[in-house]
């Protein structure tokens, strides 16, 4: 598809503008819906302009999808793709339409605990890796609906998620059909399904307890693991000798 360089939009050179509205203008204007670009290539156009990766990812807050390789696996690992234009966010009171209250701690302690601290997703925790070389897993809080499509910043439409599954849900909005999931779903079992069918119905996939104390394990200093883990291997140890005592 060919670029729109409509005369009516304002310039993405322009540096009275913000960062987001920059972006969304040179995706618009010099990329175009169907036609791929990379990140080079915005950073390039646009120089030096605050958190511009992150004004990028904004935009699926305003309906823009952009895939990457991951959603597309046709593309390039650099390559991305403006699947489709959303809102025209350089519009007088186009941002402003969007609520966006401040999560609060609460709120935020609130899902993480429910979650498990950890990845709904890939269930990754706060900190993963040997002991002895650690690795902190930053978590991030995302919308099931979102905002500018009517969802909140309440617990029920919030899910903990890493930050590469953060941007993988990001990159997929818009991008699967019910026929590509109902196809996943054909794959999985009658145990499966149902399994699957009861997380839908609570519209949320429950940590098991087991997954709540590695999670809250992981959170753990080394000199902290190692206790717990002294502890446990001395509690089996016990119930096990009592449930099979030896003559």
């Amino acid at each position: 598809m060919i670029p729109d360089t409509s005369s009516d939009r304002p310039d993405w050179r322009n540096e009275n503008l913000g960062t987001m509205k920059r972006v969304a203008l040179w995706l618009a204007n010099v990329v175009g819906e169907g036609n791929t670009f990379t990140k080079q290539q915005l950073h390039k156009a646009i120089p030096g302009a605050a958190q511009l990766d992150r004004r990028l990812r904004d935009l699926r807050d305003y309906g823009w999808v952009i895939d990457t390789d991951r959603t597309r696996p046709s593309l390039g690992p650099t390559e991305m793709l403006l699947t489709r234009a959303g809102d025209p966010v350089w519009e007088p009171g186009a941002t402003r339409s969007l609520t966006r209250q401040p999560l609060t701690h609460h709120i935020r302690d609130e899902v993480l605990a429910r979650d498990g601290f950890a990845c709904v997703n890939c269930g990754l925790a706060v900190v993963e890796g040997p002991l002895e070389a650690p690795v902190k897993i930053v978590l991030e809080l995302a919308h099931i609906t979102p905002l500018a499509a009517g969802g909140s910043n309440t617990p029920d439409n919030l899910i903990t998620l890493c930050a590469n599954c953060h941007k993988l849900l990001d990159n997929s909005r818009g991008s699967f059909s019910t026929d590509d999931v109902w196809a996943q779903i054909e794959t999985l079992s009658t145990h499966d399904r149902t399994r699957l069918l009861a997380w839908m119905a609570m519209d949320h996939k429950p940590s098991t307890p087991v997954e709540k104390a590695w999670a809250l394990y992981r959170r753990l200093s080394r000199d902290q693991r190692r206790i717990i883990t002294h502890r446990l291997g001395r509690a089996v140890v016990e119930r096990t000798e009592s449930e099979f005592p030896s003559y």
